[in-house]
């Protein structure tokens, strides 16, 4: 959820800003999109290992003081305060792929754990 009118505006910072950083830990931006028939609302969509989003969330949490488990990156902080003059309110959700999918393994025999904790 994004202020009122502000959906391509917050759209334009992800690719301009968010997506050449995360791409550096392992994230590439699959969907970028604006909910027809509001102007309140807009899904973004990562594709990711769990060790990306790891390694991303320990440097965030370092740059904040949260915990030192990472190596800080004052960037992510940066883009989230840029985020915060835009978005409102939503939900994140990480998820694995399914079998089948673009991302995911062909079939559930096929699957380990590493599909999805290998480095990002």
């Amino acid at each position: 959820t994004v202020r009122p009118g502000a959906p391509l505006d917050y759209l334009a910072a992800v690719v301009a800003e968010q997506v050449p950083l995360w791409r550096e830990y392992g994230h590439e931006l699959t969907g970028a999109y604006e909910v027809l028939g509001n102007q309140h609302e807009a899904i973004v969509v990562w594709a990711s290992s769990i060790a990306g989003q790891t390694r991303l969330r320990a440097n965030r949490d370092a740059a904040r003081g949260l915990g030192d488990e990472g190596e800080p990156d004052e960037r992510l902080v940066a883009w989230e305060r840029t985020a915060a003059e835009l978005v409102t309110g939503g939900d994140t959700h990480v998820m694995t792929p399914m079998p089948g999918t673009v991302y995911g393994p062909d079939d559930w025999d096929e699957a380990s754990l590493d599909d999805w904790l290998a480095p990002g």
